[in-house]
């Protein structure tokens, strides 16, 4: 259950986000929101491959091999990358409220479920909204958004 709670919120926020942007009729930011996925995936990549602090130990999970690190946490960058993204770019209470909750509700299965520590968390939910702000921050994205 868990698992497939946590991809489900990760894959199909980022879906909605697109259509999202697509709907409010902001084409060229729903490409530059896409190329942003594929680049914070990269980024959580490298730190995690760079920082190599590993998942807390589980005793139900010490047997089974371990996917990757657990710093920073990549559901958290994603859904946070999402969030801080919409909530830059359009203006409607409603989606910020709702991606609000995405991004409380990942955090909580990751921690009730000890994938991820806080730390772990903290850190992913920085790195997805910086790279967010960054994206949404380029010279050429403000004027793309009017």
């Amino acid at each position: 259950m868990f698992n497939s709670a946590h991809y489900i919120i990760r894959n199909y926020l980022c879906y909605f986000t697109f259509f999202v942007l697509v709907y409010y009729e902001q084409y060229w930011i729903a490409i530059i929101y896409a190329l942003g996925v594929l680049i914070n995936a990269e980024i959580n990549y490298i730190l995690k491959n760079t920082i190599q602090e590993k998942r807390p130990e589980k005793e139900e999970f010490k047997n089974e091999p371990k996917i990757m690190y657990g710093m920073p946490s990549g559901h958290a960058q994603a859904c946070f990358y999402s969030a801080t993204f919409i909530w830059l770019i359009i203006e409607n209470n409603y989606l910020h409220i709702f991606y609000f909750f995405c991004c409380v509700y990942t955090i909580i299965l990751s921690l009730q479920n000890e994938t991820h520590t806080q730390l772990q968390m903290a850190v992913g939910s920085i790195a997805g909204s910086s790279v967010a702000w960054a994206l949404t921050n380029l010279p050429d994205t403000q004027s793309l958004s009017d």
